[in-house]
C-alpha cells in the first residue's frame, strides 16, 4: 500500500479533492527534494496566498 492511499485512508479521516491534492502536492515536494525551496518561496508570498498549484520546482 502506497503512503498517499494510506494517508487518506485513516479510519474517521475524509478530504475534499482540494486537500488531497494540497496534500499530494506537499509530499511530492518532499519526495524530490524541493521542501525548503518551496517555503523559501512562500515566506515572500502575502498572508493567505500560499498555493501549492502555483509553486513551481524550476524555479531558483
Amino acid at each position: 500500500m502506497y503512503i498517499i492511499q494510506k494517508r487518506l485512508k485513516l479510519t474517521g479521516s475524509w478530504w475534499t479533492v482540494e486537500k488531497a491534492n494540497d496534500m499530494l502536492a506537499l509530499r511530492i515536494l518532499r519526495v524530490n527534494n524541493d521542501w525548503e525551496a518551496y517555503w523559501v518561496n512562500q515566506e515572500h508570498q502575502p498572508r493567505g496566498q500560499h498555493r501549492l498549484d502555483s509553486y513551481s520546482t524550476s524555479q531558483t
